[in-house]
């Protein structure tokens, strides 16, 4: 059988390794979706989460940026830019804007939505209200509230130390706008509200050879009604320099859409995925996945019913089968049902063994016409979890899982 090659071609890894990807990640700026991406493409177990975030982590990210072989291929976290600072010019800083209003509503609807001991933590009452929330004097609430983006973004560590006076301080700040403007225009960003522009642009600044999606999680919108206008009103009074700072990185955005603008220093593509002839690969630290949620401790990988499953990756041999070893949600699920595709091709593939939930598919043989491979998995349908268990909180539909991938002859 057949297959043509993607297209575009793909060129060869660059020997030299690339700078990685650090993601500084202004809350509710759709940035949890994004780090889903992140995992897909670079590969979850070339991924690290800096969670904690206080003195110790510039030296942290000076450890793991001089870990050798083990260094990440992409850092995430709320990271301030002080903290990046020392280390600008060793990675490849992207960022997420979004519209000051929404993302300080969608951080009030975040935080109704935790557990009463969280809500606790953070000074508020369970049920708390608008007016509460606005007029927090917690400082991991007053600096997300006032101006949050430009104070990540300022290089200004006193804007994150509530022990200085100018942490507390609501007037807005040529200076400090300025500084969070200048951080900008060194660095690669995205607009929460162009997603797919957003995409592409990482795309390229990463220059990955195939289309990036992103699935939706930690979703917070309200249902379907717009904010009230007083209360949109009370959110722009605390922000004036974010609504300043969002319009100037909308236009940013624009012109580098417009321009497809390249700057040097660029992060190379991540290692392209080739899987040795008969071995077989898990997908935990795969690069150029795209479509699947966190691979698990279980050892595989779901499916993400909100976007097309896909694995991008390169043949050592241009003849082969290709088997992929996977879970799926309940015991009678059709796998047999799977639809798959090479390079927009359909493959054949047939149930090799079932045992419980465990299955194997092996598609016939195939030889490609070039290196790259794009394969798409179809499973028949998705199952939301809540239906199969009622009791679940897990808001996912689910269908098949992966765990390994193995292309042998």
């Amino acid at each position: 059988m057949g297959i043509p090659p993607a297209s575009p071609s793909v060129p060869e890894a660059q020997t030299e390794r690339p700078p990685p990807v650090l993601f500084l990640h202004i809350p509710k700026t759709a940035g949890t979706s994004f780090i889903g991406t992140l995992r897909n493409t670079f590969g979850q177990e070339r991924l690290t989460r800096l969670t904690a975030v206080d003195g110790s982590t510039p030296a942290e990210i000076g450890r793991l940026l001089n870990s050798g072989d083990d260094a990440p291929a992409c850092l995430v976290g709320h990271i301030p830019f002080h903290m990046i600072a020392p280390w600008r010019d060793r990675c490849s800083v992207f960022t997420i804007l979004r519209h000051p209003v929404p993302r300080v509503l969608s951080l009030f609807r975040f935080l109704r939505m935790q557990p009463d001991d969280e809500q606790r933590r953070l000074g508020l009452a369970p049920g708390f209200t608008l007016d509460a929330f606005l007029g927090s004097r917690h400082p991991e609430l007053f600096g997300q509230i006032h101006d949050g983006m430009t104070r990540m973004l300022s290089g200004d560590a006193a804007l994150y130390d509530p022990d200085t006076a100018r942490f507390w301080e609501k007037a807005p700040s040529p200076v400090i706008l300025e500084a969070a403007l200048a951080t900008l225009r060194s660095i690669d960003l995205g607009i929460a509200e162009d997603m797919p522009g957003t995409l592409e642009l990482a795309r390229g600044a990463w220059n990955i050879p195939h289309p990036l999606g992103i699935g939706h999680e930690n979703v917070t919108n309200a249902t379907g009604a717009e904010a009230a206008v007083e209360d949109s009103l009370r959110v722009v009074a605390r922000n004036a320099m974010d609504l300043v700072l969002y319009q100037r990185a909308c236009e940013m955005f624009a012109a580098r859409r417009a321009h497809a603008a390249r700057r040097p220093g660029a992060a190379a593509a991540p290692a392209r995925f080739r899987p040795a002839p008969g071995e077989e690969v898990s997908l935990g630290g795969a690069p150029g996945l795209q479509g699947f949620h966190e691979f698990e401790t279980d050892g595989f990988a779901w499916l993400d019913s909100e976007q097309t499953a896909r694995l991008h990756f390169h043949f050592a041999a241009r003849e082969a089968r290709i088997r992929l070893r996977g879970y799926a949600i309940t015991a009678d699920y059709p796998v047999e049902e799977t639809r798959l595709e090479l390079n927009g091709v359909p493959l054949p593939a047939h149930l090799l063994r079932r045992k419980d939930r465990w299955f194997i598919l092996e598609t016939d043989p195939v030889t490609l016409a070039g290196e790259a491979g794009e394969l798409v998995i179809r499973p028949p349908y998705f199952l939301p979890v809540r239906y199969l268990n009622p009791t679940s909180r897990d808001p996912r539909s689910l269908a098949i899982a992966l765990a390994t991938i193995t292309v042998h002859g």
